[in-house]
């Protein structure tokens, strides 16, 4: 469940080799989030809106947004 997840499950479980899905995410921030924390994947009700984070996030990925990201997540779940 996404609203569980962090940077840190996320490394862990890849430093198993084991994939990490978020799910179901269905707000904007909530998904920047997930991708920005490597998720694997994301489940969501609202593809056209994560098609629209991918673009955007593959934009404007820059060290200063991933930096920004990382210190203060919680404005991305709204």
């Amino acid at each position: 469940e996404y609203s569980t997840l962090n940077h840190r499950f996320i490394d862990a479980a890849h430093q198993r080799h084991q994939l990490v899905m978020a799910w179901t995410v269905n707000n904007a921030g909530a998904m920047k989030q997930a991708l920005f924390d490597h998720a694997d994947g994301v489940i969501t009700d609202r593809v056209s809106t994560l098609n629209k984070v991918i673009k955007e996030v593959r934009t404007n990925d820059t060290l200063e947004s991933s930096l920004v990201n990382y210190f203060n997540p919680l404005p991305n779940l709204e």
